[in-house]
């Protein structure tokens, strides 16, 4: 579930979110036209954002790395597989 980057990437942004709002609801509090709506999204669009970055960068030199080459497949020739010219 968590090798999926968006995935990942999502519930990490949604959790910082969170705790972002968890921690800041006293700055609110007194304010009666506030901006909170705009700025959570904006926590949200930023830690989505630097999150995705970071996992594709980081599962894309892991996956370079381990990719193998394939054997090279020696085909042999035979009288059957020739054309009749």
């Amino acid at each position: 579930m968590f090798d999926n980057n968006i995935i990942f990437s999502f519930i990490l942004a949604i959790a910082n979110t969170f705790m972002y709002y968890m921690f800041n609801t006293s700055k609110y509090e007194n304010m009666i036209n506030s901006n909170r709506n705009q700025e959570l999204i904006m926590v949200f669009g930023i830690s989505f954002a630097m999150c995705f970055f970071m996992k594709s960068v980081s599962s894309s030199t892991t996956t370079s790395s381990n990719i193998t080459e394939a054997p090279l497949v020696q085909e042999v020739f035979s009288q059957h597989t020739r054309p009749p010219f």
